[in-house]
């Protein structure tokens, strides 16, 4: 996760959860007003007092993750999802324990330590906020998701790398467009490799799989077709040349568009 975006929630949260305190403090006394510390309810409305609070700041450090999210342009990832879900869990824990404390010290002159609805709360903050940010991920439009995002599991690393090295070499200060389109054709066939479980096979190799397969319909494989028919005929692509490869800018940010499109739809064939 990205250490900037983490401070900026954690630092969220905690200033929120400092102006909280006296509030919460302020409201433990009013659910007990009139209560003697000796009624079986005292103890009973501060255990309710609490597990109401507890939701509600897990409702607002969702909502605090959501917004910081959203301002920054970031996108949501499974990998990003799981990263917050820890960060969450860890601030509602530093919750957690100040709650108890804070009842602890309300019930200490009667030695009750009741938090049957603080931890229910708990159980179903634990229960739902994985669910929460898994809605986030699929409302997220894959589209707007950056392809390196999608590559971020261990088992696309070739690919990831690959594309990484395209995109460099084609956005880069000094671009490198025979060699951009080189790698991005690379990042196609490692990931039809991972797709069709051949570690060594061509991409030619791969389509063929596909197409038997049937896991992708013949017209959407013609798009990865012309890459591999490209990269078959422009020499030095596909096994090296003892010249350099003619590609100018237009053809190489072509082939890494089409790269990119082929990437998507594998990537899609293989999450099914």
């Amino acid at each position: 996760m990205d250490p900037e975006l983490e401070a900026i929630i954690r630092g969220m949260i905690g200033a929120e959860r400092s102006r909280r305190k006296t509030p919460t403090a302020r409201a433990m006394v009013q659910v007990t007003e009139g209560v003697s510390i000796g009624h079986s309810y005292f103890p009973i409305a501060l255990d309710q007092e609490a597990a109401r609070e507890y939701e509600d700041r897990a409702k607002q450090w969702l909502g605090i993750v959501r917004r910081v999210v959203s301002e920054s342009g970031s996108t949501w990832t499974p990998e990003r999802a799981s990263d917050l879900r820890q960060l969450l869990t860890a601030e509602l824990l530093v919750d957690w324990e100040e709650l108890v404390a804070l009842l602890r010290s309300k019930t200490a002159a009667r030695g009750d330590g009741r938090m049957v609805e603080l931890e229910a709360a708990k159980d179903r903050v634990r229960t739902g906020f994985p669910h929460e940010l898994e809605l986030l991920v699929l409302a997220q439009d894959r589209g707007r998701v950056p392809m390196a995002e999608q590559l971020t599991a261990p088992r696309y690393l070739p690919v990831l790398l690959a594309w990484r090295k395209a995109r460099s070499l084609l956005d880069g200060p000094q671009p490198d467009y025979p060699n951009a389109a080189k790698e991005a054709v690379s990042a196609v066939e490692q990931l039809a490799r991972v797709v069709t479980g051949q570690a060594t096979a061509t991409l030619g190799d791969a389509i063929k799989d596909l197409r038997a397969a049937g896991r992708i319909q013949a017209p959407l494989l013609k798009g990865i077709e012309e890459l591999w028919g490209w990269a078959s005929d422009t020499p030095g692509v596909r096994h090296g040349a003892s010249r350099s490869i003619a590609v100018d800018a237009k053809t190489a940010r072509y082939i890494v568009s089409q790269a990119e499109a082929a990437i998507g739809l594998l990537l899609s064939t293989d999450a099914a």
